[in-house]
């Protein structure tokens, strides 16, 4: 259970430390009173620099039960163990971590949020990189972090509806950095299409002052938007409806004038691209009656 036992008076007195591990620990070796490893099964490594008061663990790179070590000095030493393992540091047991492996979003996913939370593996790295690109190059980034944590939470506005982006992690700890993970792919959720303009129809004229604007259903889409200006960009009016279908209400529109309009589609995953604009002139007035 990660346990090691110090005594500062020869055994009359034992202090338990507190060793971050609960694995079996069968070798201990200090090259001073204060640099010491302890190792076991499975492949645990952990090392002390104050005589035991912190033990951080150190990445063997090896699935192996470790039993018996020997150091140098604080930098050079050897761990053994089963199978045949002999493990050399030059270093005090310093390594580069081994590369992540990704978790999820799944490789090769689909409809995935577009504020997706990225998981992977804890390859003993003190800090991540992730990097996040629409080209399976990363020559250009999206999206891009250093955190301490094995997973990251993409800010809103960075992913875009119905894309594919791919991603990548690597680890970093003062031993140097290890190569990119994997590149994994995954697809954002589905939006939406371009809903199509029924009525008015397009270049329509004589349209009455009060016209029922109508457009195509499109699958999946739980509102419209519509928005009617004039030439100039003002919004005479707009509105969010359920169906495919607004009725403008009367006093907005005036006579012999021309409008455009325009719609689009929305789900819980976002908001689609506009229609096309259309456009129509509203009747003209009757001309001035002739006295006789």
């Amino acid at each position: 259970n990660g346990l090691v036992i110090k005594t500062t008076n020869a055994g009359l007195n034992w202090q338990v430390q507190n060793t971050g591990t609960s694995n079996w620990l069968t070798t201990v070796f200090f090259i001073s009173s204060s640099v010491g490893w302890a190792a076991g099964s499975p492949s645990t490594i952990v090392k002390t620099t104050n005589g035991g008061g912190n033990w951080f663990v150190q990445y063997s790179n090896t699935a192996n039960t470790l039993s018996s070590s020997y150091f140098l000095n604080e930098m050079t030493g050897f761990i053994v163990g089963s199978n045949g393992t002999v493990l050399k540091t030059t270093n005090g047991g310093l390594t580069i971590p081994a590369a992540p492996q990704l978790f999820s979003p799944p490789n090769n996913s689909l409809n995935q949020s577009l504020t997706p939370i990225m998981t992977w593996s804890n390859t003993g790295g003190d800090y991540y990189r992730i990097q996040i690109s629409t080209t399976p190059t990363f020559s250009v980034l999206s999206d891009s972090a250093t955190v301490s944590a094995t997973q990251y939470s993409v800010p809103a506005s960075k992913l875009q509806p119905a894309v594919t982006y791919f991603w990548r992690v690597n680890a970093t700890n003062s031993g140097g950095t290890s190569a990119w993970s994997d590149v994994w792919n995954f697809a954002t959720v589905l939006v939406p299409a371009a809903p199509i303009l029924i009525s008015p129809p397009n270049g329509a004229t004589n349209i009455s002052l009060a016209p029922l604007f109508q457009w195509s259903g499109v699958p999946s889409a739980t509102s419209y938007h519509i928005v009617i200006t004039l030439n100039s960009g003002y919004v005479v009016d707009s509105a969010t409806v359920s169906g495919t279908s607004f009725q403008i209400p009367g006093g907005l529109l005036v006579v012999n004038t021309y409008y455009f309009w325009k719609v689009y589609a929305a789900n819980s995953n976002g908001i689609g691209p506009w229609s096309i604009t259309s456009n129509f002139c509203t009747v003209t007035s009757p001309p001035s009656p002739v006295l006789i």
